[in-house]
């Protein structure tokens, strides 16, 4: 059955759209990441804006997985559990680190490790989710910006 998606829907469709454009070489199969699209696509006509955009954090946080560059969201750099009532960094290639001072919470990095959407983040929290694949993915996608993104307002 076609899916008709509109709104804000449609650009964060496109923006799936351009990041996997953009990250995978042509002629690089790649069917894991394409079932993932159809299951974003699929899944985002259902849901509510915050969880929309948690959908799409997760969505990213698999296509760099699954490209890999993958993160450990159950331990730390030290291998230590993550742990729910603690703070986190992100160090570039290495992982997360406890930090006192961290902007990333433990309950979001246990968020983030189950995928699962019937615990959205808050508003505060998809922020951090949002900069925290910004800074992943802008390593991978050079200096050309995004196009999808000049459609976005300034609160994604």
């Amino acid at each position: 059955m076609p899916r008709r998606i509109k709104g804000e829907r449609l650009i964060l469709c496109m923006y799936v759209n351009e990041l996997i454009t953009r990250l995978i070489h042509e002629h690089d199969p790649h069917p894991q990441i394409f079932e993932l699209y159809q299951q974003f696509v699929t899944q985002m006509n259902d849901l509510d804006q915050p969880h929309q955009y948690w959908l799409l954090r997760i969505f990213e946080n698999k296509l760099l997985s699954e490209l890999g560059y993958g993160l450990d969201y159950a331990a730390d750099v030290d291998g230590d559990l993550i742990q729910t009532n603690k703070n986190y960094s992100y160090q570039p290639q290495l992982g997360f680190s406890q930090q006192a001072d961290g902007k990333i919470s433990g309950n979001l990095l246990n968020l983030l490790l189950s995928e699962r959407l019937d615990g959205v983040p808050n508003e505060q929290q998809l922020k951090v989710c949002r900069n925290l694949n910004r800074q992943r993915l802008n390593v991978l996608l050079g200096n050309k910006p995004l196009k999808s993104r000049e459609l976005f307002f300034t609160k994604n």
